[in-house]
């Protein structure tokens, strides 16, 4: 028997095991999975970061609030993806603002996602694989820590698994109501998601390849009702900004800033914001249309902010075509890379205070479930017309981060296409194992060999970016002016990446408010080293120096800062 035959018997084989076709298995996973979350919301209870939500938590946390207390209808384009933030006003206008309850409605929700997952995994691996893949998602460290941060992930997740549930209940079963409702469920998602919006014209695609054994009028029918239930929704919200704004964007205006910060000739496929030091939500707008109006010479409406930025973006493709490509390379390995990049907050440093994660994070990780969900498309390659939905939507997916910026939050989506494949091949594998088929066997741990040494490929600096969650922790407690719970962190962080401009902003803040200006000048004059053109540097170094009696080299700073950013 030749290796595509025998797992093809295989492949049969795992799929007509009994099933056990009732409720339990999908009660037991939810239930497993929203006792696991709530342990974990009891662990971090202490962190800081739970207490006080910072940088994107408490945009979205307070852009919910003017919801609530000024209106829904909004005055301006939506910069960032609105559905998280509608979502929070929602609970808040019925609850309250109340943290812990949003968290527990997140888990619960999370929760959900597990099952929506299974839901979407048995019709086509049966439920043996279903159910293993509905625990593997329950017991995935970064999907516990993304369910329980003040943040679109957790409702990303929610959406997509929803969404694929139903489009596979439609490759068992078309029809044009599970399209339809597909479709909303895709509107929505691009909300909390832009780059969802891909899917807009590759499910269509799908859907008229996938049944062309049928008359091209159901098929067109159901193409229709699902591209109509996502237009509802994003032609309302397309409406809704150009009412407010001058601006037909059917999501938000930030497509072309994102699109820059991505592709320019200083990129690297990590965050920088546009203008250096200004890395929080509430500057990345004004900034950008700041720029953009004085580099045109009028005001802009917000489609046009966005117009200019995407124009220079395309500008270094076209420019420079061969650093372009080496640059989207290395996005397309950090978006598969082992390494969960953090934004602000740090699956690795919220482990401190999560014995969940800390013990659970090294044995089940995005750098094991890609080599086994890898493995797992070799062994149910006889059966790859089912599965054109899980890789084509992951194809796709993959390539519309890889355009932008990484960030483990951008990628996390991809866990939803690969839990299912990673399941088979545990399901499958072990059935192989019994029926003696060596050659299958060895070709799929093959295969999981390569592919494990390809995420963990050294394209970054996995030091540097645990660097990241420690400054950002011991910034957010500086800034709260708890100096001594800062102090370790922050020293950690120097211990891990001392060259790094703003670690030594802070560390110069922490000097100053310690009552030590030499060694707060010291990380200043080593931060204008490494940043000159920060003028974060000068202007704190000034005001040392003002306070120090040293006014004339002060003034001196002042006017550096000043040059750098004439604005403030």
């Amino acid at each position: 028997m030749d290796l595509d035959q025998s797992s093809r018997a295989g492949a049969a084989r795992v799929r007509d095991e009994p099933d056990g076709s009732t409720w339990r298995p999908f009660v037991a996973v939810f239930i497993g999975a929203l006792l696991i979350r709530i342990l974990y919301l009891f662990e971090i209870g202490d962190m800081p970061f739970y207490q006080v939500p910072i940088v994107d938590a408490r945009a979205y946390d307070e852009w919910a609030q003017r919801i609530v207390a000024e209106g829904w209808w909004g005055r301006e384009v939506f910069y960032q993806a609105p559905a998280y933030p509608y979502w929070l006003a929602v609970q808040y206008r019925m609850f309250g603002r109340n943290l812990d309850l949003v968290h527990a409605i997140q888990m619960a929700m999370g929760a959900l996602s597990c099952v929506f997952l299974m839901v979407a995994t048995r019709p086509i691996f049966g439920m043996p694989t279903a159910r293993l893949a509905g625990w593997m998602l329950a017991l995935y460290p970064p999907a516990i820590f993304f369910d329980g941060l003040i943040g679109k992930q957790c409702l990303d997740i929610f959406l997509l698994t929803g969404l694929l549930a139903l489009l596979v209940g439609h490759q068992c079963r078309p029809g044009w109501r599970r399209p339809a409702g597909a479709g909303l469920l895709l509107g929505l998602l691009a909300l909390t998601r832009e780059n969802a919006l891909v899917f807009l014209p590759a499910i269509p695609l799908w859907m008229l390849w996938r049944f062309r054994d049928r008359p091209i009028a159901q098929r067109v029918r159901e193409v229709g009702a699902f591209l109509a239930g996502a237009l509802l929704i994003l032609l309302a919200v397309g409406t809704r900004n150009f009412v407010v704004g001058d601006t037909f964007a059917l999501t938000t205006s930030q497509m072309g800033p994102n699109f820059y910060m991505g592709n320019h000739e200083h990129a690297t496929g990590l965050y920088v914001p546009l203008v250096a030091g200004r890395h929080t939500p509430i500057y990345e707008a004004p900034d950008a249309e700041r720029i953009a109006e004085r580099a045109l010479g009028r005001e802009l409406t917000r489609g046009e902010v966005s117009d200019y930025w995407m124009e220079r973006g395309l500008d270094f493709v076209r420019e420079q075509p061969a650093r372009w490509s080496v640059l989207f390379a290395r996005k397309l390995l950090l978006t598969w890379h082992r390494a969960e990049i953090a934004d602000v907050e740090d699956i690795h440093v919220y482990a401190d205070w999560s014995r969940i994660l800390r013990f659970g994070l090294p044995l089940w990780n995005f750098g094991l479930l890609v080599p086994m969900a890898a493995a797992g498309l070799l062994l149910a390659w006889p059966r790859r017309r089912d599965l054109v939905l899980l890789l084509g939507a992951m194809g796709v997916y993959s390539l519309s981060v890889a355009l932008f910026i990484t960030f483990a939050r951008f990628r996390y989506p991809l866990v939803v296409f690969l839990i299912p494949l990673a399941a088979f091949a545990v399901v499958r594998g072990r059935a192989a194992w019994v029926a003696g088929e060596r050659s299958l066997l060895g070709a799929s741990l093959v295969v999981f060999a390569l592919v494990g040494l390809l995420v963990r490929w050294p394209v970054i600096d996995e030091d540097r970016l645990l660097m990241s969650g420690y400054a950002n922790l011991g910034g957010v407690l500086l800034n709260e002016g708890r100096t001594g719970e800062a102090e370790p962190h922050l020293l950690r962080a120097m211990e891990l990446d001392p060259e790094n401009a703003d670690l030594r902003f802070s560390m110069a803040v922490l000097a100053r408010e310690q009552g030590r200006p030499e060694v707060a000048l010291d990380h200043l004059r080593k931060m204008v080293e490494l940043a000159p053109d920060d003028s974060r540097g000068p202007r704190l170094m000034a005001l040392v120096l003002r306070e120090s009696g040293r006014n004339a080299e002060a003034r001196r700073q002042a006017r550096r800062a000043r040059q750098l950013d004439p604005d403030r």
